[in-house]
């Protein structure tokens, strides 16, 4: 039995089809996210520590950022980490759910961030999938930390203008692929 000849062609095309098709969805989610986000909602943090919901995608936290208690997960190349800030309210006291976590960026010699004790107010963007993992819950356990039924990881400083881009540069890109799904068949054919 003759084994077939596989060419190139066709993995290239399927994975530049692939990109396309995974690079404008996400890009027209978040294009959707950012071109539907009004204007900035006002959300106190009890609200979600009650089981109530969020009341959109760009909103104004108020809370008290618990810094001493935030969650780190280093980069695999320990350049930088994530943080995970706990926002609570005036009334919280641990066990009790957390509905709101700051999700921080930071490069390694930056250290962890910090910020004022009492009752601040945060602005951001809800982070759009993904949520606190076994990681972090780990961290936050023995700290009497546990997210609520319904919590948000919030990007401080995150506006509908950000999404938007995100979103323009996600799209950007799958045109880019499906752009180069024709020219690789061109290229097979010119040089075989």
């Amino acid at each position: 039995m003759e084994a077939k000849e596989r060419t190139w062609r066709v993995p290239h095309r399927g994975l530049l089809l692939w990109c396309f098709l995974f690079t404008t969805a996400v890009g027209g989610y978040e294009l959707w996210r950012g071109l539907s986000a009004g204007a900035i909602r006002p959300l106190d943090v009890a609200t979600l520590e009650r089981g109530g919901e969020v009341p959109g995608v760009w909103l104004r936290v108020e809370g008290r950022a618990l810094w001493d208690k935030a969650s780190v997960i280093p980069s695999d190349d320990d350049t930088s980490a994530a943080y995970l800030v706990p926002v609570v309210s005036r009334e919280w006291q641990p066990p009790g759910p957390v509905g709101v976590f700051l999700e921080i960026r930071r490069k390694a010699d930056e250290g962890p961030p910090g910020g004022t004790e009492g009752v601040g107010s945060y602005d951001g963007t809800v982070v759009f999938g993904r949520g606190v993992g076994s990681r972090q819950r780990e961290q936050f356990t023995p700290r009497g930390i546990r997210p609520a039924e319904q919590y948000v990881l919030l990007d401080p400083g995150g506006s509908p203008r950000k999404l938007v881009r995100n979103g323009l540069i996600f799209l950007g890109i799958g045109c880019a692929a499906l752009t180069l799904i024709p020219l690789t068949g061109w290229a097979h054919r010119r040089w075989g």
